[in-house]
């Protein structure tokens, strides 16, 4: 991996160990970046997943032609508040949650999150 030396902690001057550009993005890059990564992919879901707020505002409630509009929490509202069916809304997010924990755990998987480090 590149390193560098500096005389004045202005200029400095690096030198390498022998790994060109590729290695070090693929050894030293990505591996810094997983946490971060882990992360925003993990709360990009969730942000996914809840959106209410702005189909709720855009189509004033829930009345969007053919139901465009609609998301799964947004329907959780209609069937849970509008409709007062409050056990098929505790289904609906109960079926939101497996979901963002499919989609979570497939990640940390993808990620290597479960694996052992080398010693």
């Amino acid at each position: 991996m590149e390193s560098a030396k500096s005389a004045d902690l202005r200029n400095w001057i690096g030198f390498s160990s022998g790994a060109n550009a590729k290695q070090k993005f693929w050894y030293l890059t990505l591996p810094l970046l997983k946490p971060t990564t882990i992360y925003v992919v993990t709360i990009s879901v969730y942000a996914g997943l809840s959106m209410f707020l702005e189909s709720f505002m855009l189509w004033n409630g829930n009345s969007s032609p053919k139901n465009i509009g609609l998301t799964i929490v947004g329907y959780l509202y209609k069937r849970g508040i509008e409709k007062n069916d409050m056990g098929y809304a505790c289904a609906v997010g109960m079926v939101l949650l497996v979901i963002a924990l499919a989609i979570n755990v497939v990640q940390l998987v993808a990620t290597g999150t479960f694996k052992k480090e080398e010693k």
